[in-house]
């Protein structure tokens, strides 16, 4: 079965291919370990820095604070837009204006029928223009229950901008922490404490570590990318007093472009594994990856 070797450094000499009939696999050797997901969090809104909850080197998952921007003055946004949205919901939920235009209306109604009875039993014991003014009342006050119910369709309407502006200003304080997008290992730190931060400027590094990523090139000879898509690797690195660890992963990426070396590239995603409390496969590493057929 044929061996393939990755590209190698410049000014290196590349391994032939050979044929060895124990050979599982296609060998792809000068790979480069690299990070899947390697993000710089920026600042979402433009203050001072005031707290630093991330430290090079610890492990953070997602929704971790890892800085805090001052957000004193969007807070008490925030108090004011939570108040005038409780008595925006108060008055649309009151029925008490509603309750005392009927009232009135009640009441203006006894009153000219009152005055009319009077009348039909008394010839003018209430004048004309008393009575006029009596109904007219009467109508003010249909109207005042009409006004009532549009006031209160107005209210809740208005509900709509007062919530809004609760949100907005609730959003702005929680745009304020920076925080962890995934579960990683803080690399770099770009921002202290007192600092001033630009909205979109980098605050903190973090690094997936669990699970990376290794680089390589093969032949088009060796293995045909429609081969390799989807196939299964090992890969191995040498550490320290020679110790040499394998893991397993799976190939996620094969380029559509074949370089002027009838080369391909491909990379596999593998999992990680801890010794003695620290990743083994660390991003820059080199490599040697094999493609099981």
């Amino acid at each position: 079965m044929l061996l393939c070797c990755g590209r190698a450094p410049v000014g290196a000499a590349e391994p032939s291919a050979a044929a060895d009939k124990t050979t599982t696999g296609v060998l792809l050797q000068h790979c480069l370990v690299t990070a899947i997901d390697d993000i710089q969090v920026p600042a979402l809104r433009t203050g001072r820095l005031v707290k630093l909850q991330a430290k090079e080197g610890s492990r953070v998952v997602a929704g971790d604070l890892l800085a805090q921007i001052d957000d004193e003055e969007s807070n008490l946004q925030l108090q004011a837009a939570s108040s005038e949205k409780a008595a925006a919901h108060k008055k649309a939920d009151s029925p008490l204006e509603e309750r005392f235009a009927k009232a009135t209306l009640d009441v203006s109604v006894a009153e000219h029928e009152a005055a009319v009875e009077a009348n039909r039993k008394f010839a003018n014991s209430v004048s004309d223009i008393e009575v006029l003014k009596l109904e007219l009342a009467t109508k003010q006050a249909a109207l005042r229950v009409d006004l009532s119910r549009f006031n209160r369709e107005v209210l809740e309407v208005e509900l709509g901008t007062t919530d809004a502006k609760a949100s907005l200003a609730a959003a702005d304080v929680r745009l304020r922490r920076v925080e962890a997008p995934l579960a990683g290992e803080v690399a770099e730190i770009f921002a202290r404490p007192g600092e001033w931060v630009e909205s979109g400027a980098p605050v903190v590094r973090v690094v997936r570590v669990d699970r990376l990523r290794v680089d390589g090139f093969i032949k088009v000879r060796d293995m045909l990318p429609g081969d390799v898509f989807g196939k299964p690797v090992k890969v191995v690195v040498e550490l320290a007093d020679a110790k040499r660890f394998v893991f397993d992963g799976v190939v996620t990426f094969v380029s559509p472009l074949i370089d002027a070396g009838s080369q391909y590239r491909i990379w596999a995603e593998v999992e990680n594994r801890q010794e003695h409390g620290q990743w083994l496969l660390r991003p820059g590493m080199q490599a040697e990856m094999t493609i099981v057929r």
